[in-house]
């Protein structure tokens, strides 16, 4: 049998190498350019050939117009005209000016009355809504330059927004060492004017003077002597005169020191005091009453007693 012959196996042909494309011919970097050169013509051209709208009489809004959050009562009722005169805004704008809402929420930061900015917005009217948080005052600081009306924080208000029927619808407080560091709308500057505006709105809550206040007779908050040295909050011990002359000796601030009785329990003292008496003075004057104390209160003639 006749041995098959094997053919030899030819060897197989490598596919060609692919063509290079030159790079300036990639489709990916025309179709960028393409794209890069429509963005910047219709940013040089669309302001252009679009109309200014900034000007149409729909667009128009008059700042007086301003629809802003209901002040309490001591706010001034000049408050929004006020805010526009010290800002300086015009008396007419566009809703469309970019920075608007922006320098409105600006302005109203800057007045004193003003605790925060809530928000400032278009409404669809149109028309600008500001909503804002007002601070309140709490009391009276008496200084020798006058009364002083400051929020719980110590925030000095303005005075010239207080008439003097006023200055006797809030606490007073008295011994106050420190002048203001600030003009209205800044902080006082003295952590003891802060504790005392704390004792101030537990004693006359949101402004209630019948509550506590004019209950007891009270008639001012007595500041601690400070010395040069800085004394913490918790360590101020207050007193709290009567119309007719009597000291309290409340003690520290509202819950700055779990030592002495809760405020509730002082409170509840000399209310049980007066029921049982008619009043905080003894039948021979005014007294010393000392509510710190955990198993009850001590009393003392005041003409014992040397006060400052």
């Amino acid at each position: 049998m006749a041995a098959k012959t094997a053919k030899a196996k030819q060897p197989e042909e490598s596919p060609p190498p692919p063509r290079r494309t030159r790079w300036w011919l990639q489709p990916g970097l025309w179709l960028c350019l393409v794209c890069v050169t429509a963005s910047v013509a219709a940013t040089i051209w669309l302001p252009v050939t679009l109309p200014d709208l900034t000007t149409r009489p729909e667009y128009q809004f008059r700042m007086d117009d301003t629809r802003v959050t209901a002040p309490p009562t001591w706010v001034p009722r000049t408050l929004l005209a006020d805010v526009l005169k010290a800002a300086n805004l015009p008396e007419t704008v566009s809703l469309l000016e970019p920075d608007l809402c922006r320098n409105v929420a600006l302005a109203w930061e800057r007045n004193p009355w003003v605790k925060e900015v809530k928000s400032v917005r278009i409404t669809g009217e149109p028309a600008l809504q500001v909503d804002v948080a007002y601070r309140t005052p709490v009391a009276f600081v008496e200084v020798p330059r006058g009364l002083y009306p400051i929020d719980a924080e110590g925030v000095l208000l303005p005075p010239n927004d207080f008439s003097i029927s006023d200055t006797s619808r809030l606490p007073h407080l008295r011994g106050i060492k420190s002048q203001p560091r600030g003009a209205a709308g800044e902080k006082w500057g003295d952590p003891v004017v802060v504790a005392a505006a704390q004792l101030a709105m537990l004693l006359a809550p949101e402004q209630n003077l019948e509550k506590y206040w004019n209950r007891f007779s009270f008639v001012a908050i007595v500041a601690p002597e400070v010395g040069a040295n800085a004394v913490a909050a918790d360590q101020l011990l207050f007193e709290i005169e009567t119309t007719q002359g009597s000291r309290i000796l409340w003690g520290r601030p509202p819950g700055s020191d779990s030592l002495e009785p809760t405020a509730a329990v002082k409170l509840a003292r000399l209310q049980d005091y007066v029921n049982r008496f008619g009043g905080l003075e003894s039948a021979t004057g005014p007294q010393r009453i000392d509510i710190r104390l955990f198993d009850g209160i001590s009393l003392q003639p005041l003409r014992d007693v040397r006060f400052r």
